[in-house]
């Protein structure tokens, strides 16, 4: 849209808003999926090695994929915020500029 949608806001018309116009989201998720696949190692690590001269169970297996996860997802939510959302291409695949691809279908 524009760094600027005070002039849209007072115009009364629907403006985008930061979940839209960055990657938040879409960031917030990978960087969970990330953080929970390193924090399930890091689990399992921890409990086959007994750091601490004890057996650890599967809580903290569980508390160190939890962690992980919250941790990626912060973290790709923040990355996410930072950068603008990537353009779609799905109207460009075929057809030109800015047509939806035919179907086949006409009516």
């Amino acid at each position: 849209m524009g760094n600027d949608s005070s002039a849209m806001a007072r115009a009364h018309v629907h403006t985008t808003t930061p979940w839209e116009e960055t990657d938040i989201m879409h960031s917030g998720f990978v960087g969970a999926l990330g953080g929970m696949a390193i924090g399930l190692l890091l689990g399992f690590l921890l409990a086959g090695a007994d750091p601490w001269g004890m057996q650890l169970d599967t809580g903290a297996i569980i508390g160190v994929t939890l962690f992980g996860t919250c941790f990626g997802a912060w973290l790709g939510g923040l990355r996410g915020g930072l950068f603008p959302q990537p353009p779609s291409h799905s109207l460009s695949g075929s057809g030109g500029a800015g047509r939806l691809p035919d179907d086949g279908r006409r009516g």
